[in-house]
């Protein structure tokens, strides 16, 4: 394998069916020319692939409230640490997602709450032992919002489980 780019050529012999390069040019682009060899030592031809490397990201800050930060639309692609504005709240990407709701992302979904409640609704109450939940109720504890899946009391929310009575929903 062989990269071209940036005035620089880098020679690669790998078996692996991956390979990483690193200390590119920001905005440049390049061309991978890929070679196999069989175990009687037939060449393929060259397959060539061609890609530009990213511009250089300058990360202007986290938002401080959801106007400073752009509003949610359903058909962008989001990556990882992209944070948006939806229903007052704001959301930070986990990883690579589209067309789902920020809201809605429950505890492995792509989003994660940052600031704000879910669905721009009142401020949620921290989560009391002594209280009695129904479906629908929601609590925070240790900064993660909560939301109850049938009637509970005194079940801590963190340690709930997959069937347990709270899901994570932000």
């Amino acid at each position: 394998m062989r990269l071209l780019g940036n005035g620089q050529t880098i020679n690669v012999t790998t078996t692996s069916l991956s390979y990483a390069f690193t200390n590119l040019k920001d905005d440049t682009e390049y061309t991978v020319e890929i070679n196999a060899e069989d175990r009687s030592g037939n060449i393929s031809d060259t397959a060539k692939v061609a890609f530009t490397t990213l511009a250089d990201v300058v990360d202007p800050g986290e938002p401080g409230e959801p106007g400073e930060a752009p509003a949610w639309e359903a058909t962008k692609v989001y990556l990882s640490g992209d944070v948006v504005s939806y229903k007052g709240a704001l959301y930070r990407a986990k990883y690579w997602t589209q067309n789902n709701i920020p809201s809605e992302s429950g505890l492995y979904g792509p989003w994660e709450l940052i600031s704000g409640t879910p669905e721009g609704g009142d401020e949620i109450a921290a989560w009391d032992a002594n209280k009695v939940y129904v479906q629908g109720n929601r609590v925070t504890y240790n900064g993660i919002v909560y939301e109850a899946q049938y009637w509970t009391q005194n079940n801590i929310p963190s340690e709930s489980g997959l069937y347990g009575p709270w899901k994570q929903v932000g």
